[in-house]
């Protein structure tokens, strides 16, 4: 691709989606493929792979743009079965992923988190969000440790580039795997808040949720790591103090890790009284998020750890209080609304909320529409040029050794 030839050619990047439920990921493609959108000349195309069984829904939220359904990544079918075989034999090299990628012409696989054929000449860039299992050992199995140590090895020693989502995940990098550091970029992440025409007025949140009056959100899925406990220790320190306020939390109630993870907490809301004060939503439309947002006294983000926040980026768009545990990433995010606590201080996190709430008059956000920042549409092209500046200086250098 560094030939005369091919010099003006649109790079074609592809993405594999074998996952329907990976909200995280989703999002994070379709604000990547609409920001990309907005380049005035892009000179990189994406093409997202997806299994024959994705549905249409999932497929159009990704909006205009090239998508090839394949059989390969439909994991019950003969050709995906034949697929995990062969890659199991040949430690997670995946030649067959290859040839279909290479029949659509892609010259680029991006966050992907496998290997393909040794020497092959299609360029792949992997994906490292985080490293949670060396912050929060507690919350893993020695195997669950082990499997995702194995994981990140697997990118440094396969991918030609490496994608972090932070400098904070950099720097975390350079201490797991420092012969990789010099391959590693970071992307900051931006959202697609933009893409909503209209959202629920506040009326419309509080008649189909069935709330009323100033709330505190909390948009989080309910994982161990997330760290809602000291939200629910909070609302009791206010309650204690003859204070109350609310809280609205949306998001998965399944963790994976800790199946028993959202019971024990809804137990603790429960024995401590709480119930009306702290309440859970489930999984919401997305417009219903932003609204929820937008209306809110403030966003609170207590997590233990983040690769980078989309609850701290989208409530930057918006121009939003933010209350954040008090994490690299977070200061490294920089809102300009931000306060930060402890977040294993529920007493600390209890005064902020009191004071936001007091400083508000009690009232949410007036006001149906979204109040973009200044900055956002800005940060929007910039996210999708220092991607397209990775991709083009990774095809301008020569072939790596795989």
């Amino acid at each position: 691709m560094s030939s005369g030839s091919n010099k003006n050619r649109v790079i074609r990047v592809g993405f594999i989606l074998e996952v329907s439920d990976w909200l995280g990921g989703i999002n994070y493609y379709r604000s990547l493929f609409s920001a990309l959108r907005l380049l005035p000349e892009p000179k990189i195309e994406p093409v997202l792979f997806v299994s024959t069984e994705a549905e249409e829904g999932l497929v159009e939220q990704f909006g205009p743009m090239r998508v090839v359904r394949s059989s390969l990544l439909s994991p019950g079918s003969p050709s995906g079965i034949l697929r995990r075989a062969v890659r199991k034999v040949l430690g997670q090299r995946d030649p067959a992923l290859e040839l279909m990628l290479r029949g659509h012409g892609v010259d680029v696989l991006s966050h992907y988190s496998g290997a393909l054929s040794r020497g092959t000449r299609i360029k792949t860039v992997g994906w490292i969000p985080d490293f949670q299992f060396l912050h929060l050992p507690d919350l893993f199995t020695a195997e669950d440790i082990a499997r995702r140590g194995e994981a990140v090895r697997l990118l440094t020693d396969h991918c030609d580039r490496l994608i972090v989502s932070s400098a904070a995940a950099q720097d975390d990098l350079g201490r797991f795997v420092p012969e990789a550091l010099s391959r590693s970029r970071v992307l900051h992440f931006v959202p697609e808040v933009d893409a909503c025409e209209s959202l629920p007025t506040l009326a419309d949140l509080e008649q189909k949720y069935g709330f009323q009056g100033p709330y505190f959100y909390l948009p989080n899925q309910f994982w161990a790591h997330k760290n809602h406990r000291v939200v629910v220790d909070a609302l009791g320190e206010l309650r204690q103090a003859g204070r109350s306020a609310t809280v609205l939390a949306t998001g998965k109630t399944h963790d994976h890790r800790h199946p028993a993870h959202f019971e024990e907490l809804m137990s603790a809301v429960a024995e401590a009284g709480l119930s009306e004060s702290f309440r859970v939503l489930g999984i919401v439309p997305y417009g219903d998020l932003l609204s929820l947002m937008h209306h809110s006294l403030a966003v609170i983000n207590p997590s233990f750890c983040e690769g980078w926040s989309t609850t701290v980026e989208e409530s930057k768009a918006l121009d939003k209080t933010l209350l954040l545990s008090d994490l690299p990433v977070h200061r490294e995010q920089n809102p300009p609304r931000g306060i930060f606590f402890n977040p294993r201080d529920p007493r600390q996190l209890a005064d902020m909320m009191m004071q936001v709430q007091t400083g508000a008059g009690g009232a949410c956000a007036s006001g149906g529409g979204l109040e973009l920042s200044r900055d956002y549409s800005e940060k929007r092209i910039q996210f999708a040029r220092e991607y397209q500046e990775i991709i083009l200086k990774l095809c301008s250098e020569g072939l790596a050794s795989k």
